[in-house]
């Protein structure tokens, strides 16, 4: 049976846009990378991101340093997302050779996830062997200052929760799920007491939270993976990771 890794990196990479993240400390800027579009014939690359910083006046002078910065960096677009204009949508677009994409893209990285702040760049990687995770990491080395690098198994369930798929609950957790989030057990105060539900459900007291508890779990679990840069401080502060 063949297995995979989840592999987590810190790392800077001097002369990349990342290092901009840098100018604006002071106003908390952070940017997720939602997704990247890789063009190898005309060597560019385009990444969706969201932007977020203290005020949208950081978030407008950092894409300005962004376009600035190189003649082949421009934004495409940018978009606000919320009432205080501070989180924003933002389409950019630069060159391809001299980014760590183009080294992941030439391995063999099942998926990948991108956070920034503070200069420093997190990578979440899922690699289907040691061997190439040993090589990625020789290359990265070279064209970087690696501050962390951690290796771990990562199970196939996790895998599923890694793309948000629904089958990480069994039959019976989705029904409990379902029916106590409609008949508003989860709400405060509740609407639904444990007899009815259980009732309702056809089984006993017990199994009904205990089939609620493993659901629920699975699906903080989910969200964490999905989103894992939006919890990465608040675990990375209660040192639930390393840092």
């Amino acid at each position: 049976m063949s297995s995979f890794y989840r592999v987590n990196i810190i790392l800077k990479h001097n002369y990349c846009w990342t290092t901009l993240t840098e100018l604006f400390k002071d106003y908390n800027l952070q940017i997720d990378i939602v997704g990247t579009k890789i063009c190898i014939n005309t060597e560019q690359l385009e990444k969706i991101m969201l932007v977020k910083a203290n005020n949208r006046s950081a978030v407008f002078s950092f894409l300005k340093e962004f376009k600035r910065s190189s003649s082949k960096r421009c934004v495409l677009g940018f978009f606000p997302l919320n009432k205080y204009k501070n989180l924003f949508l933002s389409i950019i677009r630069m060159e391809y050779r001299g980014c760590i994409d183009a080294l992941i893209y030439e391995y063999n990285v099942i998926m990948q996830k991108q956070y920034v702040y503070d200069g420093f760049e997190h990578w979440l990687l899922i690699v289907p062997s040691k061997t190439t995770i040993k090589n990625l990491k020789l290359d990265i080395g070279r064209e970087t200052l690696i501050k962390k690098l951690r290796v771990s198994l990562i199970s196939p369930y996790e895998l599923l929760a890694y793309f948000g798929k629904s089958e990480v609950l069994t039959s019976k957790e989705r029904e409990a799920i379902f029916l106590s989030y409609h008949k508003g057990f989860l709400d405060w105060p509740r609407r639904e007491n444990l007899d009815n539900l259980s009732q309702i459900l056809g089984i006993t007291k017990p199994t009904t939270l205990e089939h609620l508890r493993k659901g629920l779990k699975k699906l903080v679990f989910t969200s964490i993976c999905m989103n894992y840069f939006d919890w990465y401080h608040i675990l990375k502060d209660k040192q639930l990771i390393f840092s």
